[in-house]
């Protein structure tokens, strides 16, 4: 999927296939950090198959889940990284950890 973005953007340089500006930061930051949101790719099909697929998941299983979504990690020492990120926040908005 990544090299699909590469390619469909011209190396991230086409701007238009992204819904706005926004949306091209927040996937070129999230890449920096070795984390592929599919739901900011620039417009191409296998984005919308992506968006599909998950849609089809949040409507089949709606009685479970709010939502059903993915994102990919480049490896499991970046997924680590993102989990502590999110563990340390958490905790700080109960006024556990500063």
């Amino acid at each position: 999927m990544m090299e699909v973005a590469l390619k469909v953007s011209k190396s991230f340089n086409d701007g238009l296939l992204w819904e706005d500006k926004l949306s091209r930061d927040q996937f070129l930051f999230n890449l920096q950090r070795g984390i592929f949101v599919p739901r900011l790719m620039p417009r191409c099909s296998q984005k919308t198959e992506w968006i599909t697929l998950f849609g089809d998941l949040t409507r089949d299983f709606k009685a479970l889940f709010k939502s059903v979504s993915a994102y990919v990690y480049a490896s499991e020492t970046f997924f680590e990284a993102k989990q502590i990120e999110a563990v340390k926040h958490f905790l700080s908005t109960k006024g556990i950890v500063q």
